[in-house]
């Protein structure tokens, strides 16, 4: 190939016989598979010549995978408390598109969302769509907002200071049991009642500010206390998970599996595949493009 000096060089590449662009340079982006004949033709007054490379391009050797937290539906919550929604999403080869619906409305597009409970009381549906055009993952979520099951007549202004436990929402196995408490930290004068109960099912064992949970049937649950004298006035929420025997009470952070892990290589692998043949292609044209003023230099001595 020869670049001459005052001459208008050109190189021109083509795919499968069809040209597509013009330069030093060319960087497809490869949607469809198959095997494809790419040409780089580089022409001058009396030169012309080309290099041909054969790109192979195979369908992707995994699909879009996506899991959701919180595993826990439905989701009881109290009129301005907050619950984080998140889709994590195991495909970063192609682009991937999520759409959170809150009530059937648009609210959100990013991995994650965060519900904040509005003062009414009222049932919401929640739901996350991941998609990359060829598979989709979706994900729904009941979510109740409650205000604490009080005693009726005129409630006390005081708010009352307690401190509950265990902290969070908790996961259990089938059949096994967690301790729930509400120790009040400031003096309140006596009497101070109790009032725990559960929302959905389930029965608990009441010691005064102890309340004890057997998990006997799978399911979501929320539990309720109340703290009240006559002067003041505190309740919490916790919901609590029931899952089945054998399976893994570990939620917030699901453990990675191996086929996470090994997706997650691939992903890997992959990308430096395609950084490799990205610099193999420049380097290519670039030794070409220094080739041709070389052989021009010398001609021209």
């Amino acid at each position: 190939m020869g670049l001459r000096d005052g001459m208008d060089d050109l190189v021109e590449f083509e795919v499968n016989g069809t040209s597509v662009a013009t330069g030093f340079a060319f960087s497809p982006s490869w949607t469809q598979v198959g095997t494809f004949a790419v040409a780089a033709r580089v022409t001058s007054v009396g030169y012309d010549a080309t290099t041909v490379w054969t790109i192979h391009v195979v369908p992707r050797a995994w699909p879009l995978g996506a899991t959701f937290f919180p595993e826990a539906n439905p989701i009881v919550l109290m009129p301005g408390a907050t619950q984080g929604f998140v889709a994590f999403v195991n495909d970063s080869a192609s682009p991937v598109e999520i759409q959170w619906r809150l009530d059937g409305a648009s609210v959100g597009q990013t991995s994650n969302y965060t519900f904040i409970a509005p003062a009414a009381q009222g049932d919401h549906m929640l739901s996350c769509t991941v998609t990359d055009g060829a598979d989709v993952f979706s994900r729904s979520w009941n979510i109740s907002v409650r205000k604490a099951p009080l005693e009726p007549g005129a409630l006390p202004a005081h708010q009352l200071l307690v401190s509950f436990g265990p902290g969070g929402d908790i996961v259990i196995r089938l059949n096994e049991s967690v301790t729930f408490t509400a120790n009040v930290t400031e003096p309140a004068l006596p009497p101070l009642t109790y009032k725990w109960q559960i929302y959905g099912g389930l029965n608990g064992t009441t010691n005064g500010g102890t309340f004890v949970v057997r998990g006997t049937v799978p399911g979501q649950y929320a539990v309720w206390v109340t703290v009240q004298n006559q002067t003041g006035i505190e309740t919490h929420l916790w919901n609590l998970t029931v899952l089945p025997q054998g399976s893994d009470p570990s939620t917030n952070n699901p453990a990675v599996t191996n086929q996470e892990l090994s997706t997650a290589t691939a992903y890997a692998m992959f990308g430096l595949l395609l950084a490799a043949v990205a610099g193999a292609v420049a380097l290519v044209f670039g030794m070409l493009y220094l080739g041709e003023r070389r052989r021009r230099s010398e001609r021209e001595l």
